[in-house]
């Protein structure tokens, strides 16, 4: 077996090889000047890592070779990247039924992309082209410049409403010009009405700004596809997930089937759609060649989305960048546009006049040639092609198959066409001087039949709001301006380091309106490049001197991940312990990694899927013994902790490794001392010092309610309102900070509180990598929050030095860690046993901040909605709360309300936020079952065992109905009934939570005063019945959590 698997490494060893590498000698074969390529990264490497941009890598490409044309590879695809005009014309326009398709995709029939105007192919793209033609007439022009004025008016006034002096302000004109582009797409490929300006966190923008900015996996996806596009076929591979696709289908479709039934005529895609449907009557016969489906209908309009939302606002940017850098051409256009708008009289501008005014024709002219956001645009030649310079006499011959490219931003920077290039100069397309241009050498939306359909559309937008802008500012630098502008190669998109600020100075003359009644861009030759500069960080740079290196390496590690990530497969069959059959990899949580299920729901099936009181799991390659059985849960937990006491070790303790080094995580006399040292944190008296705190955050978000009061009630997002609260407690409590996130939305705490918890793609890389390979990531040293906790880091260290400088006390986490350095005295004793590191102490309030804030405001949400859910508990807890309204709350009434204890324990039950605890066997086990048969269970040290308390808490052999939600589980009476080993919200035993007192408070005050002020209603928004989202890293129902709060009398 193990030789088979061997000869099989190695045949696929040898190919994986001569697949990467067969095309690197492509050019040397061919005789033509080429750049070498790096292995898998071709001449990408520098891109894919972000040390440089996609426009400064093609223009140095196109500098540093001569001729017409040079050979590049992009991954492992050679490309001819085509630098003459006169052989741009002719692929473009002159040969263009040579090179009719752009570089294949993969083609799968529910793939938007492939089905879009910019990937179809052949007569199905003729087909398609004739049909959206028509969109873009000049008399559909003038009735989408309605539409355009419209959004456009919309975004002057929100500049108006940023005004709050005369001398100017700073403006973000990259955020601006996105929301402008984005409600222009809304409106004419969607027929949305929408006003980012005002709402700005509307669904079309979030999942607009979703769709541009790409995330780990999409870009994963996304290269696969390109890389692989007949595999990624067979696996029907789509860069975009359901919810997204599905939100676009039901847009458009929905539309087209409201304005059938409804008679609705509107001059925008989704009518221009509906007649090639022949849903309405048209004068155009050919309209109805072709029967279209449902997804190549919504692929039209969500390519508008792609092509227009980034491109035409990163035009209007650095257009309006360069006006600023350029005060001279600043002036002399304003000119241009108080004469028109003088013989306006107040009218709105129009599509003729905006066509017939020569400075802003020129202006905008120059902006695409020196940043042309389509960077390139690509070819695949459909039959054999040869051509001669008829100056040069070179020829070159391109066969059918094979790629080509054309860097527009290469050419439109050569010195060769435009003396200094890098020179904003209007004056180029003067009338005198634009004859001087050759076609081949300007190609901001490309050429011939295939350039880009909407460019008037786009050309006209950007006009109108140029137009405006300057009109009614002048553009100045403002402290926030980069300068000199220089690219980001962090950036997806073509933007400067810093982003595009301005100062908009408004002008004495300036208006107050368009006074005009809104549709979008068209489809552009910037959707490609969109695509391939998005690049992951996917490999290491591999130079292998020899082949046999290769395969050697190859077999080895191969063969050793094969052993490694298989060998624990029969761990429990060897033990005569029942247990679930394991994926190769993934163990038994592939629903749970794919997103298939929630965590909860998942881990709550598997519980019941199983009827003894232990059985055998798999996390990835690691075996997990499942404890189901109540008193077994109370030896591990309580009496035999001695052989339990560490929890199971995904963290090492590296020198940086924030988790590794948490309370948490720490283990035997380690975590003794630390557990000592921040117990007196929690007794009675130190949490009725720190009630003080919570109160005071509290009465912070209850002040903010009030003012977003409205008759009738108002909507809140109650996981956003709680997470704000949850974070300025911890901040308050952990590290000693007075923070109102719900004033100051975007403070700092908050803002890095908020990135680490969303666990961004490259946190979760990371965080993945360091559970599965501890001591390789620990060797490697592994930073798996980076600056962010430096942030945290340098807030409690720079705290404790402060409050020590300045004899500063206060009763709080930091005021501990101080007594546990000697930094201060300590009436405890135990608390100078060790001696501890900055990064022991930083990580105990980094872990609180982490246990914390997710946890509480998850526990507060949960409890909200079943109080919606349940209005007679609700109304039961709101008498009990009366009882007390006159009264100043303190921990102790709070522990004297019956009612208010009961529904927080059957919210914690219901809903345990830790969904389960691990433990690691530190000395050999055996317990007997005294009600099982006799039967005994050894647990060998090293060996990890898992309670599942979502399992045990809905288990209706322990709680009769358990998805009903019930506070009188926890009367007096009944509560003795519960079996310790069935209720463990927070643990058991020494190493149960020691926070536990601590979040039952925060969570009981904000219970205490959310229901003595407003009643819970259900909202249009509510999700109900309520669904875990199986997307969501979090614990959270689909939809979120929305809820009516309606003031009470």
């Amino acid at each position: 077996m193990f030789l088979v698997l061997v000869s099989i490494l190695l045949i696929g060893g040898s190919y994986f090889y001569y697949w990467a590498t067969k095309n690197n000698n492509y050019f040397k074969e061919r005789n033509l000047d080429y750049e070498k390529p790096i292995f898998l990264f071709g001449n990408g490497l520098e891109i894919l890592m972000r040390r440089k941009t996609g426009f400064q890598v093609l223009c140095e490409l196109h500098q540093r070779h001569k001729g017409m044309v040079y050979g590049a590879f992009d991954n492992r695809q050679p490309l001819y990247m085509i630098r003459d005009p006169d052989l741009v014309k002719q692929v473009l326009i002159k040969d263009f039924d040579h090179f009719v398709n752009r570089q294949s995709f993969a083609a799968n029939s529910d793939n938007f992309i492939a089905n879009s105007l910019f990937m179809l192919e052949n007569d199905k793209w003729r087909d398609m082209r004739s049909t959206l033609s028509p969109a873009f007439t000049g008399s559909k022009m003038r009735q989408m410049l309605q539409l355009i004025l419209q959004t456009v008016d919309e975004a002057m006034s929100y500049l108006r409403a940023q005004q709050t002096a005369t001398d100017g302000f700073d403006v973000d004109i990259k955020d601006m010009t996105t929301r402008l582009t984005n409600d222009i797409i809304a409106s004419t490929a969607f027929g949305l009405q929408v006003n980012s300006f005002r709402d700005k966190d509307n669904e079309f923008y979030i999942k607009a700004k979703k769709a541009i900015n790409f995330t780990g996996l999409q870009q994963f996806k996304m290269i696969f596809m390109m890389v692989f596009p007949k595999l990624a076929e067979i696996l029907s591979i789509d860069i975009f997930d359901k919810e997204f696709t599905n939100y676009f289908m039901h847009l458009v479709l929905d539309a087209m089937k409201y304005r059938q039934e409804h008679n609705i005529h509107r001059p925008d895609m989704i009518n221009l759609l509906m007649e090639a449907r022949g849903m309405i009557p048209t004068e155009i016969q050919k309209t109805h060649f072709r029967q279209w489906s449902d997804i190549e209908v919504v692929s039209q309009c969500l390519i508008f989305l792609f092509a227009g939302f980034e491109p035409s606002s990163s035009v209007m940017s650095f257009g309006a960048h360069e006006l600023m850098e350029n005060p001279e051409a600043q002036e002399k256009l304003y000119k241009e546009i108080l004469e028109v708008h003088e013989e306006l009289q107040g009218e709105p501008v129009t599509y003729e006049i905006l066509q017939k005014m020569p400075y802003m024709e020129m202006v905008v002219s120059e902006v695409l040639r020196k940043w042309p956001v389509a960077l390139i645009s690509d070819r695949s030649c459909t039959k054999d092609f040869e051509y001669e310079s008829p100056e040069t006499g070179e020829r070159i011959t391109i066969k059918k198959g094979e790629k080509l490219r054309i860097s527009m931003c290469g050419i439109q920077r050569d010195p060769k066409y435009y003396e200094n290039p890098d020179a904003f100069d209007p004056e180029r397309f003067s009338v005198e001087n634009k004859g001087k241009i050759e076609v081949g050498t300007y190609l901001p939306f490309g050429l011939g039949p295939r350039n880009c359909i909407g460019n008037r559309f786009a050309l006209l937008e950007i006009k109108a709001f140029l137009y405006y802008l300057v009109r009614d500012y002048r553009l100045e630098v403002s402290p926030k301006t980069s300068q000199p502008l220089t690219l980001d190669p962090a950036s997806m998109q073509l933007l400067p380091k810093g982003g595009f600020w301005l100062k908009c100075i408004p002008r004495k003359s300036s208006s107050n309106g368009i006074n005009s009644p809104r549709h979008s861009q068209s489809i552009d030759l910037v959707f490609f490049e969109t695509l391939i500069s998005v690049r992951p960080k996917l490999y290491r740079a591999l130079q292998l001197k020899m082949l046999l290196e290769l395969l050697a390496f190859l077999i080895a590690g191969i063969a050793f991940f094969y052993n490694w990530a298989t060998k624990n497969n029969d761990f429990f069959e060897k033990r005569n312990i029942p247990y679930a059959k394991p994926s190769f990899f993934f163990g038994t949580v592939k629903d749970i990694t794919l997103n298939r299920k929630s965590r909860f729901d998942a881990m709550c099936e598997f519980y019941n899927q199983h009827s003894g009181p232990v059985y055998g799991s798999f996390e990835n390659r690691d075996p997990i013994l499942v404890i189901r059985d109540p008193q077994l849960v109370k030896r591990i937990l309580i009496k035999d902790f001695d052989h339990f006491v560490n929890r199971r070790g995904v963290f090492t303790e590296g020198s940086d490794n924030m988790f590794g080094n948490s309370l948490f995580l720490m283990e035997n006399d380690k975590w003794r001392d630390m557990r000592n040292t921040l117990s007196p944190a929690f007794t009675g008296s130190k949490l009725r010092q720190m009630f003080q705190f919570m109160l005071d955050s509290t009465n912070e978000a209850m002040s903010y309610l009030r003012e977003q009061q409205q008759e009738g009630g108002q909507e809140i997002d109650v996981k956003d309102f709680t997470t704000r609260l949850t974070n300025d407690i911890i901040a308050s409590t952990a590290f000693g900070l007075k923070i109102n996130s719900f004033r100051d939305k975007d403070n700092e705490f908050y803002t890095k509180a908020m990135y680490i918890m969303s666990f961004p793609f490259g946190i979760q890389m990371k965080l993945m990598f360091t559970m599965m390979f501890p001591r390789l990531a620990n060797l490697l040293n592994i930073r798996i929050f980076g600056r962010y906790a430096d942030y945290f880091s340098s807030l409690v260290l720079d705290a404790m030095k402060y409050r020590k400088d300045n004899n500063i006390q206060r009763p709080d986490i930091i005021q501990l860690l101080m007594e546990a350095r000697g930094m201060i005295p300590s009436d405890s004793p135990k608390m100078h046993s060790r001696e501890w590191s900055d990064l022991d102490l930083v990580a105990q309030c980094f872990a609180f901040f982490f246990a914390a804030l997710e946890t509480s405001s998850l526990v507060m949400s949960f409890a909200s909605h079943e109080l919606m859910e349940n209005p007679e508990v609700q109304q039961k807890l709101h008498e009990e709360i009366e009882k007390f309204e006159n009264q100043s709350i303190t921990p102790e009434i709070l522990q004297k309300m019956p009612y208010l204890d009961m529904v927080v324990s059957e919210v914690l039950r219901k809903w345990p936020v830790n969904i389960f605890t691990d433990r690691m066997c530190t000395k050999d086990f055996t317990f007997e079952f005294t009600d099982e048969g006799g039967e005994r269970i050894e647990i060998r040290k090293g060996d990890a065992v898992r309670i599942i308390m979502s399992g045990l808490h809905r288990d209706p052999k322990y709680y009769e109905n358990p998805s009903a939600f019930d506070p009188e589980r926890f009367s007096e009476e009944n509560k003795k009934n519960i079996d310790a080993g069935t209720y463990l919200p927070f643990g058991l035993g020494p190493r149960s939570c020691i926070g536990l007192r601590f979040a039952l408070l925060e969570v009981k005050a904000f219970l205490f005063y959310l229901v003595r002020d407003y009643r819970l209603e259900a909202s249009p928004r509510t999700t109900l019945p309520m669904e875990i989202s199986t997307s969501n890293l979090h614990f959270e129902p689909k939809g979120g959590f929305w809820l009516k709060f309606v003031p009470r009398k």
